[in-house]
């Protein structure tokens, strides 16, 4: 973000931008600890990077100093705001369901 800030010099969509790159790393995260791999997040990534792409109207790439809007604040979080969630329903109950299983992979040994 601080990189972002001394280039740009635009604080405030640093900080949108910081906001919505915690919210989709905090899905990343979970999904990463629920699957295993990281293919998932790879497909994941690859969807959302087409749909962004798919979805900006030409203009918009071409816009030389796009002005804060409140549109602009928002739009960033809400596109990553059902992530987000879905993210945090994924944490539910990890610690219980890794312990379950440490738990059989320990027993597992000790009959080893």
């Amino acid at each position: 973000m601080v990189l972002n800030v001394l280039i740009t010099g635009d604080l405030p969509a640093a900080l949108i931008q910081a906001v919505a790159a915690f919210m989709s790393g905090v899905m990343s995260l979970a999904l990463r600890i629920r699957t295993g791999s990281l293919y998932p997040l790879i497909i994941v990534h690859a969807l959302w990077d087409f749909s962004l792409f798919v979805g900006l109207p030409a203009s918009a790439a071409t816009e030389a100093a796009p002005t804060l809007s409140s549109t602009a604040i928002v739009a960033p979080v809400q596109l990553v705001f059902p992530l987000f969630l879905y993210g945090l329903s994924l944490m539910r109950h990890v610690n219980r369901d890794f312990g379950e299983m440490s738990e059989v992979v320990d027993r597992q040994q000790q009959l080893a």
